[in-house]
């Protein structure tokens, strides 16, 4: 270990190869790919009214009035901007919940956070596999069969977030005297 000592490497062959500059004016003709998908409309800064407007949607979006148990705040937005900020278009959108998105669509297959389905069966499943195999995603999704790994990942740390669920979590690690799992009673008294 004493042959090791710090050094700097210079020396052409230590460097990065930086490429030559492009004329700038090829960006004035090059179409960047990027798509915009959400933008402030017109005089959303300005007015308060509207501003309150967008803020009881996004409230709205984020309860249970709607299919689901709520929709995504980003969804929202995005269904905002679809239809450049009118309330009640953006509601039948979000509604809707379909293809609205043609297939040529940037967004038509982004995944939002949160957006998945779950019956009340697979909630029942995934509550048991928890309290099985802990977070070992790989072996809960083996039990589920009908959902990813991914979709139970994210369903963990978005159930995580309420509070029955951690109660529930928290109590199946007791048994009770019939040697049955509190949480299941926990599940079976306080269904979502």
């Amino acid at each position: 270990m004493s042959n090791l000592y710090r050094r700097i490497n210079v020396g052409s062959r230590f460097q990065a190869e930086i490429p030559p500059v492009r004329d700038t004016l090829y960006m004035l003709y090059e179409e960047h790919p990027a798509q915009l998908v959400w933008t402030p409309w017109k005089d959303l800064s300005t007015n308060t009214e509207t501003q309150q407007r967008v803020k009881e949607l996004l409230d709205m979006c984020c309860s249970s009035l709607l299919p689901g148990g709520g929709t995504n705040l980003e969804f929202a937005l995005h269904c905002l901007h679809e239809v450049q900020g009118n309330i009640m278009a953006a509601l039948d959108l979000i509604l809707i919940r379909g293809d609205f998105r043609t297939t040529w669509h940037p967004l038509n297959d982004y995944h939002y956070t949160g957006s998945d389905h779950w019956t009340v069966q697979e909630m029942k499943v995934f509550k048991k596999a928890l309290v099985e195999h802990d977070k070992d995603f790989q072996q809960i999704h083996n039990v589920m069969q009908t959902k990813s790994i991914a979709q139970c990942v994210e369903y963990y740390y978005n159930m995580k977030k309420l509070k029955k669920f951690k109660q529930c979590v928290r109590a199946s690690n007791k048994k009770d005297e019939g040697g049955e799992i509190s949480a299941f009673k926990f599940s079976e008294e306080h269904k979502p």
